[in-house]
């Protein structure tokens, strides 16, 4: 990816999908965030490789190009579906523990991905 694409700055987290039933596949995920270096610096944020999450979230620090400009985080999420209430909770508790750190509270956040909403057992 960084000799087909030098103008941007790659995130990669992966995680691997447990079987939770014998009939289930067991697979391998991962979410990835590119930054275009016009844009600034980043830096990764709340990386833990002994959450049971790894690769469902990935939290990045940018640092604008511009001086002007302000620091602003970006989290790219790939939650469970609906049948996984337990661990789509699990996420979503992760997620509000990075917005309200105390590193990155006052920090505009831009959130993206894969939430799952659509499957939430209410609709």
């Amino acid at each position: 990816l960084r000799r087909l694409f030098p103008q941007y700055q790659f995130f990669i987290r992966c995680g691997t999908r447990a079987r939770t039933t014998p009939s289930e596949n067991r697979y391998k995920y991962a979410v990835v965030t590119m930054l275009h270096k016009s844009c600034g610096q980043g830096t990764e944020l709340f990386a833990n490789a002994d959450n049971p999450d790894q690769g469902r979230l990935l939290t990045i620090l940018v640092k604008p190009v511009d001086p002007k400009a302000k620091a602003f985080c970006a989290t790219n999420v790939y939650n469970y579906t609906a049948k996984e209430g337990k661990s789509q909770l699990r996420i979503y508790s992760e997620l509000k523990r990075r917005l309200t750190h105390q590193d990155t509270t006052q920090l505009r956040h831009v959130l993206g991905g894969d939430f799952n909403a659509s499957l939430t057992p209410e609709s």
